[in-house]
């Protein structure tokens, strides 16, 4: 006898063999019992999980010398005819290559007749959401009505593919991904009848490769046992199936905490140097961060949530006693920044290996103490408001001819431009007595300069933090009003807006525009529907040369004046 595929060899032949889905086998026991069997049944759910098995099996507590049953023989000819796919009563389909309506008129017209040796008639399409359109629509009236000999079981892996009108006259059920522990114990009894010698650390690692798949489980096992002659080793998981070794996070975070930024970049380089795909090493890292995360913070259920062999539970517990939660979010918070990054430059290695330089020699970012920034900034936009009250407008603005240059106008006050006395720190504004320390300057620069020197600002900020300076090119200046910066980002920069409204970044921020501008100002990050629109609309506005603008010039070179904007 030629041979038979550990996947196939050990395909669930009973509901008690499938693994990973009890919700869903109890209900098909009860369903077959009680005798309330459903004219349509719909398996969704990943591949791999059971759902064409489950179908077979259901088939067969039909179809069995017994039926109805739970537990099928599996050596009466029904039972040997559904397994091997050969049975006149059930019949499977390939729903994408019967996917037309030429087909589906052929399966109204077979359903009428009656089933050769059982009771039922069963129609199992795989892959349904294949089908077309027209296809689903020819099949509505014999899917909510059909013979009383017929049962229909549909499975898919893509559920947003189907008509809700077949949904409506589906039973439903939700296959969920196998944990990992299941899968191992599952193959450890596959091995130890197949005869493969195999460590449970490689077990672990065939687990998490599959996803939660059954299936994708066992044929790795195979492939793993075909070349390694039954004796799978840890190191033929490596070589075979190019994965990186789970010690490689615990001593890669590890290194991390110890400021040994020597130890990370030969793991980095090692990796390159055997093709590791650097991709899923960051993929892996962010997994085992979230696990030492869940183990600081979880008190109970913490082996379901991390859903890992005892062995490396412990392990993630113990590291995780000797690192702090701000450490483990700093880290988790870079690892992503890396991944953003790398894919914008479209390489690993250089993002990776300055991540470790920051990690590892915590490199000054050069700001200040965040709170200074705030209080500083506070009492700036204070002085500032004291002083544009104390100075008022010199004229109303002028009525404008269209809508767009009264919008502009409006938003301008003309006042003329004092003659200030030199003045050192200690002179208070006036009307207000103010200590040395709360005597700032007031702001110098208008909403027109800030969006003139916007491509300055981003390259200053970038010299600092590339991240940041990349996140800010996705954005624009919006509004300047009483000491407060208004950034707008598009709808699709949710990520970017959340990442510079971090304190440290937006710090970062307003330090770069008081060099620049010799100004301090609070910020403030919104999403616009239009930025690009907006964006437009600022260019037409600094490039007008229209009569108003022209007004405005007169006006300023005769009283001497200068142009604020409002707030």
């Amino acid at each position: 006898m030629s041979y038979i595929v550990i996947a196939r060899k050990w395909r669930p032949q009973k509901f008690d063999d499938v693994v990973g889905q009890e919700h869903i086998t109890k209900s098909l026991r009860n369903s077959v019992l009680s005798g309330k069997l459903a004219q349509a049944y719909l398996f969704v759910g990943p591949r791999g999980v059971g759902k064409t098995s489950c179908a077979r099996i259901l088939a067969k507590s039909l179809s069995c010398n017994d039926a109805p049953t739970v537990t099928p023989c599996g050596e009466c000819p029904a039972c040997r005819e559904i397994s091997e796919g050969r049975s006149l009563d059930v019949i499977e389909i390939d729903g994408a290559s019967n996917r037309g309506i030429d087909e589906i008129r052929a399966l109204r017209e077979n359903v009428k007749f009656a089933a050769v040796s059982g009771k039922y008639k069963i129609y199992i399409i795989d892959e349904v959401h294949m089908l077309t359109q027209e296809a689903f629509n020819a099949l509505l009236k014999t899917l909510e009505e059909p013979p009383e000999h017929v049962k229909f079981i549909f499975a898919t892996t893509q559920p947003a593919k189907i008509l809700p009108t077949i949904l409506s006259r589906c039973q439903k059920f939700e296959f969920s991904r196998i944990p990992v522990l299941k899968i191992i114990a599952k193959l450890e009894e596959i091995a130890k009848e197949e005869k493969i010698s195999i460590d449970k650390e490689v077990l672990f690692d065939i687990a998490k490769i599959s996803d939660g798949s059954m299936r994708d489980a066992e044929s790795v096992m195979d492939q793993l046992a075909s070349f390694s002659k039954n004796k799978i080793k840890p190191e033929d998981v490596v070589s075979v199936m190019g994965l990186i070794e789970q010690d490689s996070y615990f001593e890669f975070v590890e290194a991390i905490k110890n400021n040994d930024a020597q130890f990370c970049i030969d793991l980095i380089s090692k990796l390159f140097t055997r093709g590791k795909n650097i991709a899923k090493f960051l993929e892996g890292l962010l997994w085992h961060l979230r696990n030492i995360m869940l183990s600081k913070v979880m008190k109970t259920n913490l082996e379901e949530m991390l859903d890992l062999p005892k062995e490396v539970t412990e392990k993630v517990i113990q590291q995780s006693k000797n690192l702090p939660m701000q450490e483990l979010v700093n880290i988790f918070t870079e690892v992503i920044y890396t991944q953003d990054m790398a894919k914008k430059i479209g390489s690993y290695r250089i993002p990776l290996e300055v991540m470790v330089i920051k990690l590892t020699q915590k490199v000054p970012s050069g700001e200040k103490n965040p709170q200074e920034s705030f209080v500083g900034s506070a009492a700036k936009v204070v002085a500032n408001k004291i002083k544009l009250n104390n100075s008022g407008a010199l004229f109303a603005a002028p009525k404008a001819k269209n809508k767009d240059a009264a919008a502009d106008i409006s938003a301008q006050a003309i006042v003329p431009e004092a003659k200030e006395p030199p003045h050192d720190d200690n002179t208070p504004a006036a009307g207000v007595q103010l200590s040395k320390e709360e005597a700032p300057e007031a702001p110098k620069a208008s909403f027109d300069t800030l969006l003139n020197g916007w491509p300055k600002l981003v390259d200053a900020v970038s010299e600092k933090k590339m991240s940041v300076g990349t996140y800010l090119k996705d954005a624009r200046p919006v509004e300047l009003r009483e000491g407060i910066l208004t950034i707008g980002f598009s709808k699709r920069a949710l990520f970017y807006k959340e990442a510079v409204e971090e304190r440290h970044n937006q710090k970062l921020i307003t330090d770069r525009i008081n060099e620049l501008f010799d100004t301090m100002l609070s910020l403030k990050f919104e999403l616009l529907e239009d930025l690009e629109n907006l964006s437009d609309a600022q260019d037409n506005k600094n490039s007008d040369s229209g009569p108003e603008s022209e007004f405005l010039k007169s006006v300023l070179d005769t009283f001497n004046g200068r142009v604020f904007r409002k707030g």
